[in-house]
């Protein structure tokens, strides 16, 4: 269960820094879609919003029963939904499936980021990310956030660099 607006900080840290107890195993060949799905049409990225940091991997579609079947298939994340509208008109709905816990992001790059035939460098920025942040001890103190340091905001230039759209 994702984290609400009205949730504390401590319970949004505590959702987010949840360890993986029982993280699935794929073979190769799921591995190798997994990675094609998200070169195509995922994103991986660290968002940076109200001063915190989160890693997350996504896939987008208007069909959620692909996002549920995807989902279903690594057993892992969640899909969730997204109306858009821009200029008072309405799009399509949209449903998002998202990997956001930092353990979660984590298992699940490091096991497929020798099957990425792209992306591979904004993934193991996310990897560097999270591991340096395990390392300053951020994980350890759920509801206790570190401030960001240099090291961290180049990573997080970096991946926007990386993410853009348009010429680069």
């Amino acid at each position: 269960m994702t984290p609400t607006t009205t949730s504390s900080n401590h319970e949004i840290m505590k959702y987010y820094l949840k360890p993986l107890e029982n993280p699935p195993r794929w073979s190769d060949e799921i591995k190798k879609v997994i990675a094609w799905s998200l070169c195509w049409e995922g994103t991986i990225t660290l968002t940076f919003r109200k001063g915190h940091i989160k890693p997350r991997i996504s896939i987008s579609n208007t069909d959620r029963s692909l996002l549920l079947e995807f989902q279903k298939l690594l057993d892992l994340g969640y899909v969730t939904v997204h109306h858009k509208t821009r200029r008072g008109v309405a799009w399509r709905t949209l449903w998002h499936w998202r990997v956001e816990t930092w353990f979660e992001v984590l298992f699940l790059l490091s096991e497929i980021i020798d099957f990425l035939p792209a992306k591979k460098e904004q993934a193991q920025i996310v990897i560097d990310f999270i591991n340096h942040r395990i390392e300053r001890g951020s994980m350890n103190s759920v509801g206790v956030s570190i401030p960001i340091d240099e090291y961290e905001r180049n990573l997080v230039e970096r991946i926007r660099m990386l993410n853009r759209r348009g010429k680069n």
